[in-house]
């Protein structure tokens, strides 16, 4: 049912409005009487100077004249000054107008006339206030509809993006990003439920203050606030509760139910978003563990194999050592024999015979020969070490300038101040660096530099000896040995500890492949390490730990 108000300009909105509520559409003229005759009619009478009457008026006309202030004399003067003549038009609702007209009209000595004019014009007015209403209500819902197809088309954009949110935090500032776009309150609160707690045992608390919102009464899909200006929403997802909204002091209370319609459509997909957050985040932690687990058993792994590549290197070793020990002392008998011979030899002869020449190469040719028994003495166990706590730099510096005597290469030596002391056998370790710089000489027959450097270094756990995790936690002397040669081929690193593996041509004095075998035999009798790293066209770099002595052991 709807309701217009017609009226002139003397209609009041002030006296139509007491109650205070909301008025109906509401139609002023600028003269009352277009409501009941023509336009036309009316301004020519206007202009003519009549005085128009209505049978209301006619009515009450005596009691209209006492209220003005006029008296039986003063009453035809007025009229007859202001007004040419009377005009009564009469609708035919209210009976006894004409004599009431000429009653008045006698009264103010004025000429009168009557115009019917029926309720025809007042019902023309009326449809056309009625059509005008039905268009402004059907642009207001055209409104209404475009401003909640706007909403759902914005609500249907964000909820797109949040098919494409991974984490739970993520997806609930867009639920709160959404709905704050959506209604603009002034309270907004996203309460999560994880476990299996229903949503009216769940709290709400504001971001700053202690005011709470207790849900006692709310077990359906929404609730209304009692300040009627907002409501929880259950954002759910498949029968399961997984948070409750808080909306409060919205912009437009009056369109709070649109409002609870849209909040729960978009509450499905809101549930879904942060269903899949949770989904997503379970996966992957169980991927990050089941990385983790990888990676551990790849280290567990890796380890193996190396145990498994140390230990059969040892046993090589061990098998070499027993070889040599074997030969060793029975070599070394026959050079004795043979240098003496060759030495009686020498004595029985002029120096400048020709075959003086050839003994005294033959000489050389069997010291050689004891070098190499030296060797094979001390990779052998019967090569007996003799360990005192030192300091390795004269060791060290004196290794470098006799193993590199010859080679045309530039010598860079780095040692640091104070470098601590290590439990060594002095001629075994000079053997086993002299074997490793021989080999880095060798390695540029052309010329090339030689880096040399002593340090101290510490190691406190397994995750800090990166390539070094075979070694055990502590401190070490480091010496590091690098060449700008040709490197080597990663095929060959696995074989370089070998006895008799060599990457040079074979020869009389170099080629023999004992050099890395008889260092890294050495080192290892001292509890230290030696690695080799190496790429083609990088040089090679040897690096020695060797366990340096606590203060305790210093001090002894």
């Amino acid at each position: 049912m709807c309701s217009v108000v017609l009226g002139g300009a003397c209609l009041g909105v002030r006296n139509l409005n007491r109650t205070g509520e909301t008025l109906p559409p509401l139609q002023k003229f600028e003269q009352c009487f277009y409501l009941v005759a023509p336009r036309e009619l009316v301004d020519d009478y206007l202009r003519k100077g009549v005085y128009i009457l209505t049978p209301g008026w006619l009515l009450r006309w005596k009691e209209m004249l006492d209220q003005w202030g006029f008296d039986r004399d003063m009453a035809p003067q007025f009229f007859e000054e202001s007004c040419t003549g009377l005009a009564l038009v009469d609708t035919g609702v209210v009976s006894g107008s004409l004599e009431r007209l000429k009653d008045f009209a006698r009264f103010v000595k004025r000429p009168w006339e009557r115009v019917t004019v029926g309720l025809d014009v007042l019902r023309l007015h009326m449809e056309k206030s009625l059509l005008h209403w039905k268009a402004e209500t059907c642009r207001e819902q055209r409104h209404l509809a475009e401003r909640q197809s706007a909403d759902y088309a914005m609500a249907c954009e964000l909820t797109a993006r949040m098919a494409e949110i991974k984490g739970e935090k993520e997806a609930i500032d867009d639920i709160l990003g959404l709905f704050r776009m959506l209604f603009a309150p002034e309270i907004l609160h996203y309460t999560p439920i994880v476990e299996p707690v229903k949503a009216h045992e769940a709290a709400f608390s504001e971001d700053e203050g202690d005011t709470r919102f207790p849900l006692e009464n709310f077990y359906g899909d929404h609730m209304v606030l009692e300040s009627g200006r907002g409501f929880l929403i259950k954002v759910s997802h498949r029968e399961k509760t997984l948070g409750v909204v808080l909306v409060d002091g919205v912009a437009f209370p009056q369109y709070l139910s649109r409002y609870i319609n849209l909040a729960m459509d978009v509450g499905k997909v809101c549930g879904l978003a942060i269903a899949n957050a949770r989904s997503y985040e379970i996966i992957k932690g169980t991927e990050k563990s089941l990385r983790h687990e990888i990676e551990e058993r790849k280290k567990a792994e890796d380890a193996r194999k190396r145990m498994e590549k140390e230990v059969l290197k040892l046993q090589k070793l061990e098998a070499a050592s027993i070889l040599a020990g074997g030969i060793a002392h029975d070599f070394n008998n026959l050079l004795g024999t043979i240098m003496g011979n060759i030495n009686m030899a020498q004595l029985s002869i002029e120096p400048l015979e020709p075959v003086s020449h050839t003994l005294q190469e033959a000489y050389k040719g069997t010291l050689r020969a004891a070098e190499l028994v030296k060797k094979f003495l001390v990779l052998s166990k019967a090569g007996m070490m003799s360990k005192l706590a030192a300091d390795i730099t004269t060791v060290l510096r004196n290794s470098v300038y006799s193993a590199l005597d010859g080679f045309r290469v530039e010598r860079r030596v780095s040692i640091c101040e104070n470098l601590w002391l290590v439990e060594m056998d002095p001629f075994q370790i000079s053997q086993a660096l002299c074997s490793v710089l021989e080999n880095a000489g060798e390695a540029m027959p052309f010329g090339g530099a030689v880096d040399i450097k002593a340090e101290n270094v510490e190691f406190s756990c397994k995750r800090e000896m990166g390539r070094f995790s075979a070694m055990k936690p502590g401190k070490y002397v480091k010496i590091s040995i690098s060449d700008s040669g040709p490197g080597m081929e990663s095929e060959h690193l696995d074989k370089i500890f070998d006895a008799y593996f060599s990457t040079k041509p074979r020869g009389a004095q170099k080629g023999m492949g004992m050099g890395l075998t008889l260092a890294y035999s050495i080192i290892k009798r001292h509890e230290g390490y030696l690695t080799v790293a190496s790429r083609p066209g990088e040089g090679t770099t040897v690096e020695i730990h060797l366990p340096a002595l606590d203060k305790a052991e210093r001090a002894r």
